[in-house]
């Protein structure tokens, strides 16, 4: 059985930030990088009228603020000014998502507790899933899974996703450990939060072509062979030089035995990509490897 938690987003707390005109007849800045929720405000004259281009028969003439929560571009100009350049842009950096699913229904005290996370964002790519398992405000884990032991009682655990752009979103999940089952015979009381002795990272053998044609990788993916040491999953995601990602996969993870997996990236170009590969056993603990891929041109 799976527990399903509905995400709580908690966003970066808002920020707010100022467009000027200056005497050369330009906005400053004239081109701003915000995030969902933030708030903007532009100033505005007789001198430097303000013009929205999705209003463009409203000009402002006061300083004008807005609190921006949608994704987007706004695009905006001096009515007067507008044939020297005087224009600018505001993009809207839209909030990733995140949600938490505890994989183990009933948790006793000192026994493993799986969690893993999903993930999305409106615009652009979810960087990396951060864990606090302890509930001390502190995010020591990454990674899409997580796991830990827990003395009995009422817990609560948190995943916050980072965008590529460092926009973040928080969920968290409480639930209840049961007493430990058996008795146990006295002292103990379980594991402490965020461990369940196993601290070792599982041992990972990858191998991968260092080339693959741009057309192959398009259609069917960079073929990989994995294999690990302990049960969990696989997680291979590939990248451009700049760390926008193009392709990721998935797969199971069986003690010892071989896995075969392709990452395909439909919008790949030739050039050198990143491949980072990663084997995460149940309790969380990972193992993480990177490979140059060079993705080449038809002939």
């Amino acid at each position: 059985m799976i527990g399903v938690v509905p995400p709580l987003l908690l966003a970066l707390a808002a920020t707010s930030y100022d467009i000027r005109t200056t005497s050369l007849n330009t906005y400053s800045p004239s081109a701003l990088q915000v995030s969902q929720g933030d708030t903007v405000r532009w100033q505005a004259s007789s001198t430097h009228p303000l013009v929205f281009d999705d209003a463009p028969s409203v000009p402002y003439t006061t300083t004008q603020e807005r609190t921006l929560d949608a994704p987007g571009v706004i695009a905006y100009h001096c009515k007067v000014h507008v044939s020297l350049g005087m224009a600018g842009t505001v993009s809207v950096n839209g909030l990733p998502t995140v949600a938490i699913v505890r994989e183990t229904a009933s948790p006793g005290a000192g026994q493993p507790v799986s969690f893993h996370a999903t993930a999305s964002d409106p615009d652009g790519t979810v960087a990396r899933i951060d864990w606090d398992l302890d509930g001390d405000g502190s995010f020591e884990r990454t990674g899409a899974t997580a796991g830990a032991g827990f003395d009995a009682g009422t817990h609560t655990v948190r995943a916050r996703a980072v965008d590529n752009l460092g926009a973040s979103a928080t969920a968290s999940h409480t639930f209840a450990v049961a007493g430990a089952v058996g008795g146990g015979g006295g002292g103990g009381g379980g594991a402490p939060p965020g461990s369940y002795g196993d601290i070792r990272a599982p041992d990972l053998s990858a191998h991968s072509p260092k080339s693959v044609r741009i057309g192959k990788l398009r259609r069917r993916g960079v073929k990989l062979t994995l294999t690990a040491s302990e049960d969990g999953r696989f997680v291979a995601v590939l990248a451009n030089r700049t760390g926008r990602r193009l392709g990721r996969k998935t797969a199971d993870a069986l003690a010892g035995q071989r896995t075969v997996m392709r990452v395909r990236a439909r919008r790949a170009k030739p050039g050198r990509l990143k491949l980072r590969i990663a084997a995460i056993d149940l309790a969380g603990n990972r193992t993480t490897i990177v490979r140059r891929l060079i993705a080449s041109a038809p002939r």
